[in-house]
Order: structure tokens, then C-alpha cells, then sequence
């Protein structure tokens, strides 16, 4: 990816008993994700791409809920965003996207039916499907969204960690980062 690269980072135990924790951080770190979010659209004049994984997807989306109700408009704010194996309920998911409204033009979300972890996530949060390990593309066609469907790639370190430690995903990433700059 081009420019500048921030991470954002929240305390998490990243652990099955610590679970509930996790996503109660998610709820506390959203102001703060919020704020750097401000603090990069007044200070830089490029193009913004959020990437966000697992728990990380569903604190952009709450963050987006957030400042959607204060006004703000995904869609201007932000030129792409790909969501990761995203560990969000289906139907929390198309709540946050109609309470968001319209999303970037350039919006994808990466799902696999082979991640363990959102298997347990299911599990413990005793939902059916996670949007992360779901695959319906007609689902996210519905929603605005373009589905990549990573559940083949064989080549991760990990099946939770597909976008991160695949070639095969890492160089097809770089593909969809560099159409927000055509």
C-alpha cells in the first residue's frame, strides 16, 4: 500500500475465556478509533483505506455507527474498506450497515467457512454465522458490499489469518487498495 500506514491497536487478551472482555474493549475503544480517524482527515489530504480484522472489523463498524449518528458519512470520509474474516453477527452486521447508510465505493468484505476461531466465536457468542465465515455473496450483494471468499487459499500460516499470512491474499489486497487510487 501507498502513503502512510496507522495501526490502531486496543487492549485485548486475545483468548476463548477472555472472549466477552474483547468485545467490551471493542465498545470502549471506539471514541478513541474515532478520534484518530479525525485526527488523519484533517491532517492528510490522501486517500483513506481502513482494513480491519476479526474483532478490529466490528470496532470500525461501531465506530462507523457512531459517527454516522453524529453525521458523518462513511462514504465521503473514507475511500475503501476491507473488512477481514469480520467477528460480527450477521445480524448486527446489516444493522450496522443501514445505520451507517452508504459505504465507500470500493468496500469488500473477506469471509472463509474454514476459520476455526470464528467457528468458536459462533460457539461462544451461540450464534449461528459469523460474517467472517459467511459466504453467501447475494447476502452482501444486498448489502452494498463485494464478497472475497478466501475459504480455498491454502496458503496461510493460519485460517484466522488468511489476509495476513497468505501471498496469494496479500498480493490480490494490493490489487483492491490500488483501485481506490484509479
Amino acid at each position: 500500500m501507498r502513503g502512510p500506514q496507522v495501526t490502531f491497536a486496543w487492549p485485548s487478551d486475545e483468548t476463548v475465556p477472555a472472549y466477552v472482555h474483547d468485545r467490551d474493549s471493542v465498545l470502549h475503544a471506539r471514541q478513541s478509533f474515532s478520534d484518530l480517524l479525525d485526527v488523519i482527515l484533517d491532517n492528510w489530504r490522501g486517500q483513506i483505506f481502513v482494513v480491519a480484522h476479526s474483532l478490529g472489523a466490528f470496532l470500525v463498524m461501531e465506530t462507523l455507527v457512531q459517527r454516522s449518528l453524529r453525521g458523518r458519512d462513511a462514504s465521503v470520509d473514507l475511500d475503501g474498506l476491507a473488512l477481514l474474516q469480520p467477528d460480527i453477527a450477521l445480524d448486527v452486521f446489516s444493522e450496522q450497515i443501514r445505520m451507517i447508510g452508504k459505504t465507500p465505493q470500493v468496500s469488500h468484505v473477506v469471509a472463509s467457512v474454514a476459520d476455526p476461531a470464528l467457528r468458536v466465536s459462533a460457539r461462544v457468542s451461540q450464534a449461528a454465522e459469523r460474517v467472517g465465515s459467511y459466504t453467501d455473496e447475494s447476502y452482501y450483494t444486498d448489502l452494498g458490499l463485494r464478497l472475497i471468499d478466501v475459504s480455498s487459499i491454502q496458503d496461510a500460516r493460519t485460517p484466522h489469518l488468511v489476509a495476513f499470512s497468505s501471498p496469494t491474499f496479500l498480493s490480490f489486497l494490493r490489487q483492491i487498495s490500488n483501485q481506490t487510487s484509479t
